[in-house]
């Protein structure tokens, strides 16, 4: 799978407010995290978003710049975003090697490491 170059989302930025964990929070001083939407993929849980924060950050002596994002509750779709609404969302970072997998969006290889809850805002 490719990124797409064009769309509704792609280039966009959104505004991470962290909520948890809660020592990644107060780590970072509570600011707001900016990032661009680099992808997006469709499915039936609402949508995943591909994210690259704008000052990339590190935390547990990790380069934290690339995340993945799902919404949290069961009903709730990246499509807000386009509506102007916020979205509860889990983040996962993911290494920069992820970004040409055949589906980056996948974290089924995933077993722990930087993870996140917090709200993306339009």
């Amino acid at each position: 799978m490719s990124l797409p170059t064009s769309g509704p989302f792609t280039g966009r930025l959104v505004t991470i407010q962290l909520g948890e964990p809660w020592d990644l929070g107060q780590a970072l001083g509570w600011q707001p995290l900016v990032a661009r939407i680099l992808g997006v993929k469709q499915d039936e849980a609402g949508g995943v978003l591909l994210l690259q924060l704008e000052q990339p950050f590190v935390a547990e002596e990790t380069l934290c710049e690339y995340f993945i994002a799902r919404p949290r509750h069961e009903g709730v779709g990246i499509d807000g975003l386009l509506a102007g609404s916020a979205i509860h969302c889990a983040l996962t970072r993911i290494p920069p090697d992820r970004l040409s997998a055949a589906d980056p969006f996948d974290l089924g290889w995933w077993r722990g490491g930087i993870a996140c809850i917090g709200e993306l805002v339009p």
